[in-house]
């Protein structure tokens, strides 16, 4: 049944790529000149240099492949933060004791550092060291701050950074390059 509606929902898509494209170059169609053998010889400047032939009939062959940015945008995104926290954290039954609420959360941590947090692929080993200054890990794909919505400001992190480990030295103050 849900594999049904994703292909129509599919479908749908393309339909709509496709009729979109060809709505295009139709509109260019009108606004290309005619061609050059429906001009009059006398008409044009010099008629030794070979005019350039125009195909009349263009045909269109739409793409074949998704890219990326269409799997991107057949799902509908979340509406709001309750309905991302839902899909990220699959629902389950409470635990009984305290002890199961312990080994859930250990369970949680070790598939955090062996899932991507985005994606939720499993990770190579390499890939399960890397870690973001958000405190997450993620495959190759979503490693960068922009791929994963990090909220962290790297420049103004790098900025903080160079400040505190290079403090403004005055000239009445000691220069670190003159000391004898």
């Amino acid at each position: 049944m849900e594999h049904e509606l994703t292909r129509n929902k599919m479908m749908r898509l393309l339909r709509k790529v496709r009729q979109r494209k060809t709505r295009l170059l139709s509109d260019t169609d009108v606004s290309t000149p005619k061609s050059h053998s429906s001009i009059s010889p006398s008409s044009s400047s010099s008629p030794s240099i070979p005019a350039p032939a125009f195909s009349s009939s263009k045909t269109y062959e739409p793409d074949r492949y998704l890219t990326d940015k269409h799997m991107k945008l057949f799902f509908d995104p979340p509406e709001s933060v309750e309905e991302l926290m839902l899909l990220q954290h699959p629902m389950s039954l409470p635990p009984s004791s305290v002890e199961e609420l312990l080994q859930i959360r250990e369970a949680e941590k070790k598939s955090t550092k062996t899932t991507c947090q985005f994606c939720h692929r499993k990770l190579k080993l390499t890939e399960q060291q890397i870690e973001c200054l958000c405190h997450g890990v993620f495959c190759k794909k979503h490693r960068r701050p922009a791929a994963h919505n990090c909220g962290i400001d790297y420049k103004q992190a790098g900025r903080s950074k160079i400040i505190r480990e290079n403090p403004r030295i005055l000239e009445s103050g000691i220069h670190k390059a003159r000391e004898h």
